[in-house]
């Protein structure tokens, strides 16, 4: 008699998401035999996770909306997949495919594992929403078989607030980890030009303002110096910064904005800091990229972020929505000698090393998967 095969349905709010940061995980759980379908809204990083290999399907999800009935939409639309896929167990990220996903997975009793890979602007408004979002959490994960959550502070908060039940499994991971092979080292201070990279979303809530209004504040002392914007505009999301505005900056000239890419690290090799004001985060990536990759951070200090950075060790540590500090650590940072800021990319590294490396992580979504999916295959 052989065994039942093992099928995992992994889902995000958006296919470049589980491409971006999911795609190693997703191999991995292939290479143990399993049968891995990906569930997320249709985007261009859809047809390269088919070219991957992985079975892909299509859930409409308004990330950002409020509206119960699109919202009723989706839950049904994950009952329907979870069913016709044959789901073993589900693997979800990011706020609407936990919430719905988990959901959905309990109708079914179907083992669910998800990650709490950042609170966003619900919780950093605080305002009804967040109320209701809080009640929508804890009706989804109560029969979670395992939560990973990505920083302390997260985790604390769902205790304190009673959003998991008691002995609940659940577990600190170092965000979706980074390979120090990929994000090698590369030269220090070969540019001509002092110059700090923000790369994220353009989101008002990742503190690209205040970003733009230190640069002003920092290039009226240090003309000499670049400030650099990379990542995805207009993107889906109440706090987006539009094209028009980005390019009015650049033309204004204290900062340049570069786009978008695939591949940060050319980017990361021509910063000398790297820089994220965030309000709020899971665990930022581009933060351990830049660690990785030897470069000193100056960062808020602010959920997310201060998990990444030993202030005045491998970084500096700024107040979150505050432009003045924010400049005030970088032109601290500009103070520095070039061996000073040398010592803290290569002390950032090593604690990417020991504590964010993406096969760590990886390793800890196997085995609660493999207890996961033991568990409902003896009930079967």
């Amino acid at each position: 008699m052989t065994s039942a095969p093992i099928t995992i349905l992994a889902t995000a709010n958006t296919s470049w998401y589980l491409y971006n940061f999911r795609l190693k995980l997703l191999h991995r759980l292939r290479e143990l035999g399993w049968n891995v379908v990906v569930a997320a809204p249709s985007d261009e990083y859809s047809s390269r996770l088919a070219s991957e290999g992985f079975a892909v399907r299509e859930v409409r999800i308004d990330s950002k909306g409020t509206n119960p009935l699109r919202d009723l939409a989706t839950l049904r639309t994950y009952v329907s997949l979870m069913r016709a896929e044959a789901a073993t167990a589900v693997l979800s990220f990011t706020v609407k495919p936990v919430v719905y996903g988990a959901l959905a997975a309990r109708l079914l009793r179907i083992p669910f594992v998800g990650t709490v890979t950042g609170l966003g602007s619900a919780f950093i408004r605080a305002d009804s929403v967040t109320y209701v979002v809080k009640r929508l959490y804890k009706a989804a994960l109560s029969k979670a078989a395992h939560v990973f959550f990505q920083n302390p502070d997260d985790l604390d908060l769902f205790r304190s607030q009673a959003l998991l039940r008691e002995g609940q499994k659940v577990s600190l991971v170092g965000g979706s980890g980074v390979d120090p092979a990929h994000f090698a080292p590369r030269p220090y201070g070969t540019g001509e030009k002092f110059t700090f990279l923000l790369a994220t979303r353009m989101l008002r809530d990742k503190g690209v303002y205040e970003y733009v209004e230190a640069a002003k504040l920092v290039r009226g002392r240090f003309p000499a110096t670049r400030f650099l914007l990379l990542g995805k505009a207009d993107v889906d999301n109440p706090s987006a910064i539009s094209r028009a505005q980005l390019e009015e900056w650049t033309r204004a000239g204290n900062v340049e904005y570069l786009g978008e890419t695939d591949d940060v690290r050319p980017f990361i090799a021509m910063a000398d800091v790297v820089v994220l004001p965030s309000y709020r985060e899971g665990l930022p990536r581009v933060l351990l990229e830049a660690a990785s990759m030897m470069r000193p951070i100056v960062t808020s200090d602010t959920t997310g972020c201060r998990e990444v950075v030993v202030h005045g060790t491998t970084g500096l540590l700024c107040r979150p929505r505050d432009a003045a500090d924010l400049a005030a650590a970088l032109q601290a940072m500009l103070g520095l000698t070039d061996a000073d800021r040398q010592r803290m990319g290569a002390l950032g590294r090593q604690r990417v090393i020991e504590r964010f490396t993406e096969d760590s992580v990886i390793a800890a979504y196997v085995e609660a998967l493999r207890t996961a999916c033991a568990a409902r295959l003896a009930r079967s």
